[in-house]
């Protein structure tokens, strides 16, 4: 997923782009900077538009970090793949906060 799709969902769930700003204490021109491609938006930035989106978290996460930076998407597709396996949750065992 591109930033500027991930912006341009999350600014219309916001109302618009300037209500986005302003939820994510941010100005409306660094909203439009991330969704030009002029600046890119931090893991935190990008999970919090997901959030706003409706999106699931971490996927979007994922598919937006890897986008980005093409060289850590390998890593970030095993991410999602070992998060969709049951043994992972298993192995993880008392470590795992959400379980």
């Amino acid at each position: 997923m591109k930033v500027s799709e991930l912006v341009g969902k999350a600014a219309q769930a916001a109302g618009s782009g300037k209500q986005l700003a302003a939820m994510m204490r941010k100005t409306p021109s660094r909203i439009s900077e991330w969704k030009s491609g002029e600046r890119k938006p931090d893991t935190s930035e990008i999970a919090y538009l997901a959030k706003v989106a409706g999106l699931p978290v971490l996927i979007t996460v994922a598919l937006v970090e890897s986008e980005l930076h093409p060289e850590s998407a390998q890593l970030w597709e095993q991410a999602l793949g070992e998060a969709r396996s049951p043994t992972y949750w298993q192995r993880v065992g008392d470590l795992c906060i959400l379980c």
